[in-house]
């Protein structure tokens, strides 16, 4: 990497990663989550460890590894790109069809698990802001009032015209509340 400091570590990380075969030892924390439940994991495996919650006993009581378990389903599942392609057409045309405008800007609210995924896809830009995606994780209100502001910023249009081109999604423990 051009900017590797210092030189060769990179190199060096990457070597290790494949040496203790990292990519595989997560397949597998994903399948016993899979097959077994949270129950599964022991918290103490430094792998598991690093990539969940638990509370004061030890017992785990979250899988944040869930994220990247996509690629390798994404595999089994070629299905899931047209699939997804079709819903989000069909969410635009029922937008247009009622609001008589364009879908421009999705709030996604939730914490944790709820909104980590919609966070990682804006940050290396799977998103390409069409719509513009804002993750609302705060039950503070400045926040959502900080994203309503940028919208009207960006759009140049009042609250009430923007509202109509904006899907909010509510979502809580990895389950949609509703649209």
């Amino acid at each position: 990497m051009f900017n590797d400091r210092p030189a060769g570590a990179t190199q060096a990380s990457f070597e290790r990663f494949t040496k203790e075969r990292v990519l595989e030892r997560l397949r597998d924390i994903d399948a016993r989550v899979r097959k077994g439940g949270l129950e599964a994991l022991d918290a103490f495996d430094p792998l598991v460890g690093i990539g969940v919650e638990t509370d004061a006993s030890g017992r785990v009581t979250k899988n944040s590894y869930g994220v990247l378990n996509l690629s390798w389903q994404a595999q089994v599942h070629p299905e899931w790109a047209e699939q997804i392609a079709a819903e989000v057409a069909e969410i635009r045309g029922r937008l247009q069809q009622s609001h008589h405008t364009k879908l421009r800007f999705l709030i996604w609210a939730g914490m944790g698990g709820s909104i980590e995924d919609k966070s990682m896809y804006n940050a290396v830009g799977l998103l390409k802001g069409n719509p513009r995606c804002y993750s609302l994780d705060s039950t503070d209100p400045a926040k959502l009032k900080c994203i309503l502001e940028d919208m009207t910023r960006r759009s140049g249009e009042g609250l009430p015209s923007l509202l109509r081109s904006t899907l909010v999604v509510g979502m809580a423990l990895n389950a949609p509340l509703g649209l």
